[in-house]
C-alpha cells in the first residue's frame, strides 16, 4: 500500500491502526474505493469500514493503546490510503 504524507504522519505517531487497514486490504481488494473511520469510545475505540454506497464492510472494537485524536478518517483509493482532507 501507498501512503499519503498525512498517513505517513499518523503511522509515525500510532501505526496500529494504518496497520490493521492494511491488514484488511487482501480480502477487501475489490472493493476499490473503502472509508475507514475510528472513534474514541469511553473505553477504545470503535473502527468502521465501509464502501462509497456507505455498505458497512468492517467493523471492529479496539480495546488498547491510545490514539492521537478523538476522530480520524481515512480513504483507502485502489492501493493508496489517505485522509479525508487529503481527497
Amino acid at each position: 500500500m501507498k501512503l499519503s504524507e498525512g498517513v505517513v504522519f499518523v503511522k509515525e505517531h500510532e501505526s496500529w491502526f494504518i496497520d490493521l487497514v492494511c491488514s484488511f486490504q487482501p480480502q477487501l481488494k475489490s472493493i476499490k474505493f473503502q472509508v475507514w473511520t475510528l472513534e474514541k469510545l469511553s473505553k477504545g475505540f470503535q473502527i468502521i469500514c465501509t464502501d462509497e454506497n456507505k455498505n458497512i464492510l468492517v467493523t471492529q472494537d479496539y480495546n488498547h493503546g491510545t490514539f492521537i485524536t478523538d476522530y480520524i478518517k481515512l480513504f483507502v483509493e485502489g492501493d493508496v490510503i489517505l485522509l479525508a482532507n487529503e481527497h
